[in-house]
């Protein structure tokens, strides 16, 4: 693990004050963020875990799954794959806040961005 910038160090915290607001939405999507390093993020994510926020985080970086050895961040709340957050999306009664996190702008994200927004998945003319 490296040592976050001080630059990544401020984006982790501003997401977590992002996502301590953002409880009672069904998910948040979290994209084209400068600086977004899982070094800083998910130690982050951990405290908000601690903090008693429930999370289910699906991190879309390779990378960040070595680097899921946080407290509280455990492997039926973490992944890097995308179908997870749309089981989780599709689990009723699920209380925690959908969090994805990718750095890429592509069509699997804005299927995600829907998904999470509980609007079609389906638009007019669209392939997916």
């Amino acid at each position: 693990m490296t040592q976050p910038s001080d630059a990544s160090q401020l984006v982790a915290q501003l997401l977590a004050e992002a996502l301590r607001k953002a409880q009672g939405e069904p998910g948040v999507l979290v994209r084209d963020v400068p600086h977004l390093d899982p070094d800083a993020v998910i130690p982050s994510l951990s405290t908000l875990l601690a903090e008693g926020i429930d999370l289910c985080i699906a991190y879309l970086d390779a990378t960040a799954a070595d680097r899921a050895r946080a407290p509280g961040v455990t492997e039926d709340i973490f992944t890097t794959s995308i179908e997870q957050a749309e089981i989780w999306r599709n689990t009723r009664n699920l209380d925690a806040l959908i969090v994805v996190i990718t750095k890429s702008d592509t069509r699997q994200v804005d299927f995600v961005g829907r998904l999470l927004s509980g609007r079609s998945l389906e638009a007019p003319g669209s392939s997916y």
